[in-house]
């Protein structure tokens, strides 16, 4: 009888380690907090997702999703709504590259295998990155920043026209930590607010690529950065 008892618990660990190998695993539910690939079905060429905070920081959740395929890198880019969701379209099957980036939380990347069955959606879920988070102070607090960095930005390319997907990237200087996320008007102005003194790497994006870097330092509250002449995609 107690022969017969193992046995029976062997061939229920071997069933269950069949249950838990690779292939097996990939079919699951994405799991966002550990899983750094997910299958997702296509319908009709759009890819749909959402992206969620673990933790919220306070006021509305915004974040940027790229989409990357290829070398060189087809990069294509989006922002979520007010309900965290975001679409691609137009995509064929295949494997491809996406990265999801918000102010204050960690960067999060997956590889996404785009297919004809899968999960219905990706899911992405994001860790609040501390090193990107306000100052902790005891007793009375220095005044939150409150700089302006301005300025215009011109297309040499297609009749002057600012491009949609036009946008700007704040980093520090020195460690190249993300600290902002601006986007472009129609007009061509932009305006990146609430910046602490000290200097600065604003990228001029379009589709993820880089068109031009500009180096400033804030020494007053305002900074006008003048005009930036590119040639636009």
């Amino acid at each position: 009888m107690k022969r017969q008892h193992r046995i029976g618990i062997l061939s229920g660990l071997v069933a269950l380690a069949g249950a838990c190998s690779p292939s097996a695993q990939l079919k699951l539910a994405p799991d966002p907090a550990s899983k750094s690939t997910q299958i997702v079905r296509l319908d009709r060429g759009v890819l749909q997702g959402r992206v969620r905070p673990f933790r919220s920081l306070g006021g509305q959740f915004r974040a940027t999703v790229r989409l990357m395929q290829g070398q060189p890198e087809t990069v294509i880019s989006t922002q979520i709504d007010s309900k965290g969701t975001f679409s691609f379209g137009g995509l064929p099957v295949g494997r491809y590259r996406l990265v999801v980036v918000s102010i204050g939380y960690r960067r999060v990347e997956y590889t996404i295998f785009a297919a004809d069955s899968g999960a219905s959606s990706v899911q992405v879920g994001m860790e609040p990155d501390p090193f990107s988070l306000d100052e902790i102070c005891a007793g009375t607090c220095p005044p939150a920043p409150s700089g302006v960095i301005m300025g215009s930005i011109m297309c040499a390319g297609r009749a002057g026209v600012i491009p949609p997907e036009l946008d700007l990237t704040l980093r520090d200087s020195v460690s190249r930590t993300l600290r902002a996320i601006a986007p472009v008007h129609a007009s061509g102005r932009f305006e990146i607010s609430r910046i602490s003194l000290g200097a600065w790497r604003i990228e001029v994006n379009q589709r993820a690529k880089v068109l031009s870097v500009l180096h400033v330092r804030l020494v007053r509250d305002t900074l006008d950065a003048g005009n930036m002449r590119l040639t636009c995609r």
